[in-house]
């Protein structure tokens, strides 16, 4: 199914997150290709499980990055969750996968340049901001933008 161009492409990516993300693997590298492996937020001891899934036109053609475990994420002081919103910008999310776990929206555009580790980093992040969401109820499209600003202001004082 990959033409020898991808083959290249996702040996050298599986290499790079073999050796820089160790905790995430690949699964079905001849088709229906993906990567998933767990993430412990820094706040909180609830293990995800983070699923990059990867579309026969990949790299030219975005990926889905899903939250596979647990499948339904619950919101702040509610026994409603995320998934039942779909695609939202306060949570950053898409519609739901089809398996109807929650698929996050990690950027706003896409181009082949774009490397499987930097959108599971964006997907890491956005579990960060779902950790912060469960203490804070802050939406995670503020706990975005104000660590946008925090390193916006770091940037400016280096």
């Amino acid at each position: 199914m990959w033409s020898p161009e991808q083959r290249y492409l996702l040996a050298l990516e599986k290499k790079t997150l073999q050796r820089e993300m160790p905790q995430f693997q690949f699964f079905s590298p001849a088709h229906d290709t993906y990567v998933e492996g767990p993430v412990t937020p820094t706040v909180g001891s609830q293990v995800y499980r983070l699923k990059l899934e990867l579309p026969p036109d990949y790299p030219h053609a975005r990926p889905s990055l899903n939250v596979s475990s647990p499948q339904e994420l619950r919101r702040h002081g509610s026994l409603d969750t995320i998934n039942s919103l779909g695609a939202t910008h306060e949570f950053h999310t898409c519609s739901n996968h089809s398996s109807g776990c929650v698929q996050i929206c990690f950027m706003s555009g896409w181009d082949a340049s774009v490397t499987m580790i930097a959108v599971l980093l964006r997907g890491m992040f956005w579990l960060e901001g779902y950790a912060a969401h469960l203490l804070t109820g802050e939406s995670i499209a503020e706990f975005v933008d104000k660590h946008k600003e925090i390193a916006t202001n770091e940037h400016r004082r280096s």
